[in-house]
């Protein structure tokens, strides 16, 4: 799952993920490293710990992981929305397809 790169798209899809897991699915979740610090600082978690950590201790099997937007966490994407939207098109994705290819790889050789 892979939700656009905000934090009021991100919550519904990680209680998506968590309904979804709950039903037998394997879900494989990516966000972007500023969302998530976003999310861990509003919610007081550690930034090293993941938001599907307690899930997976109940049992729930949920990858996740982080990719660069290609801006720094500092920046200030709704400040910067116009820079910010022609990042997510045109450079975006080469992080996305990098960490579903470290993971296809990965997943071959087990």
């Amino acid at each position: 799952m892979f939700p656009y790169p905000l934090q009021g798209h991100v919550i519904p899809f990680t209680n998506l993920a968590i309904k979804l897991a709950s039903n037998g699915f394997t879900i494989t979740f990516i966000n972007t490293e500023s969302i998530h610090h976003q999310i861990s600082k509003a919610n007081g978690r550690p930034v090293d710990q993941d938001l599907f950590s307690e899930a997976r201790k109940s049992g729930l099997d949920i990858r996740y992981a982080t990719v660069s937007d290609g801006f720094p966490v500092g920046f200030d994407r709704s400040l910067n929305h116009d820079e910010f939207f022609e990042g997510i098109l045109h450079d975006f994705w080469a992080h996305v397809d990098k960490i579903v290819g470290v993971w296809c790889t990965a997943r071959s050789i087990a």
